[in-house]
């Protein structure tokens, strides 16, 4: 077995990222009243997508109503992040709203009270809006749970060879597949630009799955005190590749929203005239 070890240069200032365990969804919200059964339907499927690896948690809307916070939000202000993230016992807290047939999704780090994330995608011109939101939300939420740089947690060392990581729903794990431990430190501005693209990983040792339970997995790695597995996280190589795939397969089911799809729609048109053209010179070879 392969082991790869790399010593940490912690920058001055920069933080060890916290996990990014429990998850808020505040509503969505549109400029436009018809597509709010869209928007309301978006919600539900981006909570969803979140969920559906059972490696993160999602605020219910009962318990976001309890707290009286069930309600859409656009930007939020760093100190509002943190307060709602204190409120709601939160890591992660994300707004979506549509506007001018656009629609824009950001993730709010709690641990700054700043963006990790955000992106805004715009409709097909030529499509009707409430026919769009639901695949261009599942486009943003796809590309923003591609971005998370782990797949799992360390839950225990039981000794200087095996350590225990909780990988959520792992069916797909099996005995042998390589596993890599990292670290994770934010940016020393982070205070000011909490970007995931800056976020610091670190690649601290290599092991294998000796045995792939229900939710959790024993890896086989050497060398690896108690001391240095404290705040790591796991990397499951085959899945980042398998999620950048995924993704791709999002973005090709969502509707398109740049130029090409207008090449496309032209190239189209030019080969049904350029067929029919054909057609006609046919017939009248025919004729004579």
């Amino acid at each position: 077995m392969t082991l790869v070890f790399i010593f940490l240069e912690r920058a001055h200032g920069a933080a060890d990222l916290k996990p990014l365990k429990k998850w808020v969804v505040f509503p969505f919200e549109s400029t436009d009243e018809k597509l709010k059964p869209a928007t309301d339907q978006a919600w539900w499927n981006v909570r969803e997508k979140i969920t559906e690896k059972k490696r993160f948690f999602v605020a219910s809307r009962q318990f976001l109503v309890e707290k009286d916070v069930y309600q859409p939000r656009r930007t939020l202000k760093p100190d509002d992040v943190k307060y709602l993230a204190g409120h709601l016992d939160a890591d992660v807290i994300i707004t979506g709203f549509s506007e001018y047939r656009d629609f824009t999704l950001t993730a709010y780090l709690a641990q700054t009270g700043n963006a990790m994330w955000s992106k805004r995608l715009g409709f097909h011109p030529s499509l009707k809006a409430a026919d769009q939101v639901l695949a261009v939300t599942q486009r943003l939420i796809s590309e923003l749970m591609d971005k998370i740089p782990y797949q799992g947690l360390v839950i225990s060392n039981e000794g200087q060879d095996q350590i225990t990581v909780d990988v959520g729903n792992n069916e797909n794990l099996n005995t042998g597949d390589e596993i890599s431990f990292i670290k994770i430190t934010l940016p020393e501005k982070a205070d000011i630009d909490s970007s995931i693209d800056l976020w610091n990983t670190s690649v601290v040792a290599i092991g294998k799955v000796r045995q792939s339970k229900k939710s959790s997995a024993a890896v086989d790695v050497k060398k690896l005190s108690v001391n240095s597995s404290d705040n790591l996280y796991v990397n499951i190589l085959k899945e980042k590749k398998d999620a950048s795939y995924q993704n791709h397969l999002v973005s090709e089911m969502a509707p398109t929203m740049d130029e090409d799809v207008g090449r496309v729609n032209s190239h189209s048109k030019q080969t049904v005239i350029f067929g029919s053209v054909f057609s006609f010179l046919g017939i009248l070879l025919l004729a004579f």
